[in-house]
């Protein structure tokens, strides 16, 4: 019995041993547990505020951006018949568009995709804003203003871009530019001069569209450069001209796949015969139709004129 009694309490206090240990581990790990979720909470605390931070930032940017396109009024004042679908990816954008009258009956319009999007985009699109209006500048002090062609301002604008980042060619270099469209449109005899750098623009008339296409080079350092062309083209009364981004076209559905241009021409060929607002609204729902739940890949710029 007594030596039960000992075996007994020997084990009693091997299990008290056991458990008190047990018990010190668990309030060490619940102590250290305690302090990682009180950290893990303070650095979210800084992510979050450094993340308002920069969206704010993000947001003032777009209202610099915004101040430099050409405001609705002005675009609305010239082109009375016709839209603007823009939908930036990252608050600020990528694309731009740039506008100007040259007289009563003649407007020069512009439709630039710079390299990236979000902020290495913004910049981009300002430098390009700002470089274009001193290229046309610069040419209607050359040419006069009713002297000018569309591949004069993309060529000056080349080597404007060039050197203004500094290219010249060397391997691991920034080949930063931009893939942009020019118009000159006179509004009474419809007559369009185009010139463009890997982007072309559509016309649409009675359902058929025809593409411009324009020079296989950007507004920026490139290998194989050439000079651009502008060639000259007469609309029949009623004709959508359609300048735009390859965003729309680049979009990513719900299946995995591209839009593709194939289906942009086939859907403006349907659409262009309605007014310019509700072809804004069909392009718009469109997009996030095809969109669903997945995320914008890139800026997205449409504009359409009719002629």
């Amino acid at each position: 019995t007594r030596n039960s009694l000992i075996s007994g309490a020997i084990l009693l206090l091997l299990v008290i041993g056991v458990v008190y240990r047990s018990l010190r581990i668990k309030k060490r790990d619940n102590a250290l547990l305690s302090k990682q979720k009180t950290e893990i909470e303070k650095q979210k605390e800084i992510v979050e505020s450094q993340k308002t931070a920069i969206t704010d930032s993000i947001r003032y940017a777009r209202r610099i951006q915004s101040a430099m396109l050409p405001p609705d009024t002005l675009f609305n004042e010239i082109i009375p018949e016709g839209f603007i679908l823009y939908l930036p990816r990252d608050i600020v954008s990528g694309d731009f568009y740039w506008i100007r009258e040259i007289n009563s009956g003649k407007i020069i319009i512009a439709v630039a995709d710079c390299t990236g999007h979000g902020v290495p985009g913004a910049f981009m699109s300002m430098l390009g804003m700002s470089l274009l209006s001193d290229t046309f500048n610069r040419c209607a002090d050359k040419y006069g203003e009713d002297g000018i062609s569309p591949y004069q301002i993309l060529n000056d604008l080349r080597e404007r871009i060039k050197d203004s980042l500094r290219q010249t060619g060397r391997d691991g270099e920034a080949r930063d530019g931009m893939d942009m469209t020019v118009c000159i449109i006179d509004k009474n005899s419809r007559r369009i001069l185009f010139a463009g750098a890997n982007n072309p623009v559509y016309l649409v008339s009675n359902g058929e569209l025809a593409e411009l296409k324009g020079t296989r080079n950007p507004v920026g350092i490139y290998l194989m450069e050439k000079p651009f062309e502008t060639s000259e083209h007469l609309a029949a009364p009623g004709t959508m001209l359609y300048m735009f981004s390859d965003g729309y076209a680049d979009q990513i559905g719900h299946d995995g796949g591209k839009f593709l241009s194939k289906n942009l021409k086939k859907l403006l060929a349907e659409i262009s015969n309605r007014d310019s607002g509700e072809i804004k609204d069909v392009l718009y729902k469109r997009h996030c139709e095809w969109r669903g739940e997945e995320e914008q890949v890139d800026d997205i710029l449409i504009i359409g004129i009719r002629l």
